[in-house]
């Protein structure tokens, strides 16, 4: 009984010291994995900087048309030079920006040209006209909305009253027509009889003429006009030998209408000096006219061809367009007109008010035809030199 009740207690403590008993730590569960980093967010990339707007330039000038033998020579000159300045920076870190448009020589034209130019394109500057006629027709757009317009061979003394925005780098054929009546009175010539084209260029410059001419004592005999439509003027040349003036005046737009007037002189074996303007003795004329221009006896403003820094323009046009520039004079203007304007724009001189009024203040500016000086007419100060045609070369003689 005692072994029993013994055994009973062993067996009660056994169990109880079982249930004290350590079965050991629970394995702890794995730690999670940690998460990943994200990668960082990229940062946004600085857009360019803004291109800065060109400076929009404008031109006007004959594209089509007889005239064209101007105006597409100038207007890449004009681009020529613009190339120049850009390729150095440009004016203010801004490039320039040429845009063209077609004046075919007529005001109304030229009108429409300056209209889209200024409302469209949003230009504070024409480049133009070449023509006087294209000048003359732009001229009361471009005053209405304070817009220069700088010419650079717009020569009519009627662009002289044009308007107060109305600029020129070639001088007035006021002064070619004094220069030519002096050399008339100078050889002894009283008598002379004029023959025009009827545009506002040659009508104006046949007017300088014959003002001077009368003032030294001359006289003029008979005055014969011609429309540019008209393709034959025998009938004026056929009055001009009818009067027998000592000396004619020759004065037309373009070189196709002078050759057209000096083969018919030459074929009618009207045996007189000639006296004409710039376009009578340009390359073109001479070329056109072939010995009808032998003689010739023209005037120009000054102008050093052999300059080495006007070889070397000439020398980048003929080599940029291929093909010789045969209106180098107006070219070199063309070309003296860009970087003017640049100096201008680089003083803060940017169209309208300002830029006409920088403009009035040049004075012996370096410019590659030479010092330019622009009076208080906006017309441009320099004297003429007396060409002659010799061997189908026009060259100076005074």
């Amino acid at each position: 009984m005692k072994k029993l009740l013994l055994l009973s207690v062993l067996f009660g403590m056994l169990l109880i010291a079982g249930c004290f008993h350590d079965k050991g730590a629970p394995t702890p569960a794995p730690a999670p994995a940690p998460e990943p980093t994200p990668a960082p967010a990229p940062q946004p990339t600085a857009p360019p900087p803004a291109a800065k707007e060109p400076l929009k330039v404008g031109y006007v000038g004959p594209l089509t048309g007889d005239a064209a033998v101007y105006g597409i020579p100038l207007q890449r000159s004009y681009a020529l030079a613009i190339k120049e300045v850009n390729a150095k920076g440009g004016v203010n870190g801004k490039q320039l920006e040429l845009v063209s448009e077609d004046g075919k020589c007529t005001s109304s034209d030229a009108a429409t040209a300056a209209q889209k130019l200024i409302n469209v394109d949003n230009v504070k500057l024409i480049f133009g006209g070449v023509c006087s006629s294209e000048t003359l027709g732009m001229a009361p757009i471009a005053e209405q909305a304070d817009i220069v317009v700088l010419s650079p061979s717009s020569t009519s003394p009627e662009v002289t009253t044009a308007g107060d925005f109305i600029f020129r780098v070639a001088p007035s054929d006021a002064l070619g027509g004094e220069k030519l009546a002096a050399y008339a009175a100078k050889n002894g010539w009283k008598r002379a009889g004029i023959i025009n084209e009827q545009k506002d260029f040659p009508a104006a410059y046949a007017q300088a003429f014959k003002k001077s001419f009368t003032a030294k004592g001359g006289i003029v005999v008979t005055q014969e006009t011609f429309t540019s439509e008209e393709t034959d003027v025998s009938a004026q040349a056929l009055k001009l030998k009818t009067f027998n003036p000592d000396v004619i005046f020759v004065v037309t737009q373009t070189p196709a209408k002078s050759a057209m007037v000096l083969k018919k002189i030459k074929s009618l074996n009207i045996n007189k000096p000639i006296l004409g303007g710039e376009v009578e003795i340009l390359p073109d004329t001479i070329k056109e006219a072939g010995n009808a221009a032998e003689g010739v006896v023209g005037a120009r403003a000054k102008f050093d061809e052999e300059d080495p820094s006007v070889q070397e323009f000439l020398s980048k046009y003929e080599s940029e367009y291929n093909e010789k520039n045969e209106v180098g004079y107006y070219s070199v203007l063309a070309r003296d007109s860009v970087y003017l304007v640049a100096d201008a724009i680089k003083k803060g001189n940017y169209g309208g008010e300002a830029l006409r009024d920088y403009l009035y203040s040049v004075n012996e500016w370096p410019g590659m035809i030479g010092p330019i000086t622009i009076d208080q007419n906006g017309d441009s100060v320099l004297d003429y030199d007396i060409l002659k045609v010799k061997d189908g070369k026009a060259s100076k003689v005074e």
